[in-house]
């Protein structure tokens, strides 16, 4: 299969490692989970995780044949079909995701043009140093509760500076506050420094949970601040613009999207 296929089937929605799998099942009758990770080329300690979801999602099936578990590709044409369900429910939930947000942002901006409030709560931040700092800032500044949307791109874009990131978080948690954050699945897989910061952080009591994807890279500060990201027009783009706005109404609303995205999302296994 050629990357065509590949990238048609990440358009759809699906991880390119499941991509990878799907597309080499469906050459033969049946694969066992060693076979697959030699013909993909994934770590082995991700294969089963990978494969694990596939059957979940209904890509692929799972039989016993003896003692070894083997992988069956389902019909293109009811994997297919499955996506397109599970899009349009996604859509419809993002849309009731919307309409709570504007209901209760519509009233704080309509506050805010009758008040004439200042907009030096509001800070645009272009530049991954800039951004970096001012999330550090306000972390610090955190007494008792941060709160997580984790997508890239990332800030953090050398060792130096996501080990810096992840030494203030864990010293939020060592002062006794609570941390709770959401992943996105395939940038657990992805992005190995990522996975491997979160087990000292749980083992002092952050909360992680995973989901496929999240709806904006946020991050809420005992509900009084907020950052979050503004999307690349270009969809590959690795720049990264974020939003700091130090006012309680919008960090409130945001908490709201936090909660129900939480209550979509599973706990987090190391």
């Amino acid at each position: 299969m050629t990357n065509k296929y590949l990238e048609k089937l990440k358009e759809l929605g699906i991880s390119e490692r499941e991509s990878k799998v799907y597309l080499t099942m469906i050459n033969k009758k049946m694969f066992s989970a060693g076979e697959l990770q030699e013909a993909v080329d994934i770590p082995r300690t991700k294969i089963y995780e990978v494969l694990k979801k596939m059957v979940k999602r209904g890509i692929c099936k799972e039989k016993k044949v003896g003692v070894t578990n083997i992988y069956i590709a389902e019909d293109p044409k009811i994997v297919l079909q499955k996506i397109i369900e599970y899009q349009k429910k996604d859509l419809i939930k993002k849309e009731k995701i919307a309409a709570g947000l504007s209901n209760v942002l519509s009233p704080v901006f309509e506050k805010g043009k009758e008040n004439n409030l200042s907009q030096d709560f509001i800070e645009i931040l272009k530049d991954k140093k800039q951004i970096h700092h001012k999330y550090l800032s306000l972390v610090n500044n955190t007494k008792n509760e941060l709160l997580t949307f984790n997508k890239g791109p990332y800030a953090c874009d050398t060792t130096d500076k996501a080990v810096e990131q992840q030494d203030y978080e864990m010293d939020i948690l060592k002062r006794g506050a609570k941390s709770r954050g959401i992943y996105e699945r395939e940038e657990l897989e992805n992005y190995s420094w990522l996975s491997d910061g979160l087990e000292n952080e749980i083992n002092l009591g952050h909360d992680a949970r995973v989901i496929e994807k999240l709806p904006v890279k946020m991050i809420i500060f005992d509900n009084e601040a907020v950052m979050f990201a503004l999307d690349s027009l270009e969809s590959e783009s690795t720049e990264l613009t974020m939003i700091a706005i130090e006012h309680n109404s919008v960090a409130n609303a945001c908490r709201i999207l936090f909660d129900f995205i939480w209550s979509q999302s599973t706990k987090l296994k190391i």
